[in-house]
């Protein structure tokens, strides 16, 4: 049903955080697969993948992971951000609706800064995405040529469940 792409950064422990806020979504059925976005170096994404089961791409090679997911819907996360309790039934509801992109709204235990909040943008994948591999495709190529791009082209609104970011 989703596949989940998570952006890895060399850090274990925030990798680690969330795959872990991603084993109950597994277990239920949400989640189909798992694939880490990593750097070739990356050794740190090779043993977790190694250890829990899950791929490992560089992200160049994103727009080959893309079209080649398992899931009709793929969940962009950044490592250490963790989707807080909800967060699977609000994707389930949303999937099941048939919307069109959507990301999650922040969590209210980490609220923005004055400054950040009106003098510097929120990094694109910050808050997720959630899209339809079908809707991403409609897109054109380029859309998908890299996550980043791919939350610039969808231009997602928000749905009903928050994310503590990385």
């Amino acid at each position: 049903m989703l596949t989940v792409f998570v952006l890895a950064n060399n850090s274990a422990k925030a990798l680690s955080r969330t795959l872990n806020a991603l084993i109950g979504a597994t277990v239920d059925g949400l989640v189909r697969d798992v694939v880490l976005l990593a750097d070739r170096a990356d050794q740190i994404a090779e043993k977790m993948a190694d250890d829990t089961g899950c791929a490992v791409i560089s992200h160049s090679d994103f727009s080959a992971a893309f079209l080649a997911a398992k899931g009709d819907w793929l969940l962009v996360l950044e490592a250490g951000s963790l989707p807080e309790q909800g967060w699977e039934e609000a994707v389930s509801n949303h999937i099941h609706s048939g919307g069109g992109a959507m990301r999650f709204k922040r969590s209210r235990l980490m609220p923005r800064t004055y400054f950040k909040q009106f003098f510097q943008a929120e990094p694109p994948l910050a808050l997720g995405l959630l899209i339809e591999k079908r809707f991403a495709l409609g897109l054109g190529e380029n859309a998908f040529s890299s996550p980043q791009q791919l939350a610039h082209f969808a231009r997602p609104g928000f749905m009903q469940a928050f994310l503590r970011p990385a």
